[in-house]
C-alpha cells in the first residue's frame, strides 16, 4: 500500500512540474512591449488570447504562426532580439460578481 502511495504522490508531482515547465525559445523582433518569438515546440495552452508569462513577467498572446507567437508584454521593451526566453502558463483571469 505504501508502494502504491509513493508511486500515486511521484506521478501527480512529475506532471505538476512538466506543465509548469513552459516553452523556450528566442526573441525574432521588438517592436515596443510587442515581442514575437520563435518556438521550436508547441504547446496546446499557447493560443491566441492566452494569459502567459515570459520571463516572470505578465503577457498576452495577441498573434500565433507557424512557430512563432506574438506577445503583448508588460516588460517587453526590457528585451533584445536573440534573447532566451521561456513561456509559462499565466494565471487564468477569474470573472466574479
Amino acid at each position: 500500500m505504501k508502494k502504491y502511495i509513493s508511486g500515486l504522490v511521484l506521478s501527480v508531482f512529475l506532471t505538476g512540474t512538466a506543465l509548469a515547465a513552459g516553452v523556450s525559445g528566442a526573441v525574432s523582433t521588438v517592436d515596443g512591449d510587442t515581442v514575437t518569438v520563435e518556438v521550436k515546440e508547441k504547446a496546446g495552452w499557447l493560443k491566441k488570447g492566452a494569459q502567459v508569462k515570459v520571463q516572470g513577467s505578465p503577457a498576452k498572446v495577441t498573434a500565433t504562426g507557424e512557430g512563432k507567437y506574438t506577445l503583448k508584454c508588460t516588460k517587453g521593451s526590457g528585451l533584445k532580439a536573440g534573447d532566451a526566453v521561456t513561456i509559462t502558463k499565466g494565471a487564468d483571469n477569474m470573472q466574479g460578481c
